[in-house]
């Protein structure tokens, strides 16, 4: 790559939990969404390029990333 630097920021996890404990209400992306605001948080603005994932994936959802970004409401472009 020319022409520009490249940041990595470190990540931040949901919680681990009892399978019928407080959380076992929340699907994976309920979980995520205050954590990908905490991450939106300290990079003050917007990230250029995000990867999430799941441990247990669902098919409830095509694209969990893009499910997470759209439900914290960062900007998608």
């Amino acid at each position: 790559m020319r022409g520009g630097d490249v940041w990595i920021a470190s990540g931040v996890r949901t919680p681990f939990a009892k399978i019928d404990g407080p959380l076992a209400a929340l699907d994976a992306i309920e979980l995520s969404v205050p954590v990908a605001r905490h991450m939106a948080g300290l990079l003050k603005g917007r990230p250029d390029f995000a990867i999430w994932g799941a441990v247990v994936p669902s098919l409830m959802w095509s694209n969990i990333g893009r499910e997470v970004l759209t439900d914290t409401g960062i900007d998608p472009r």
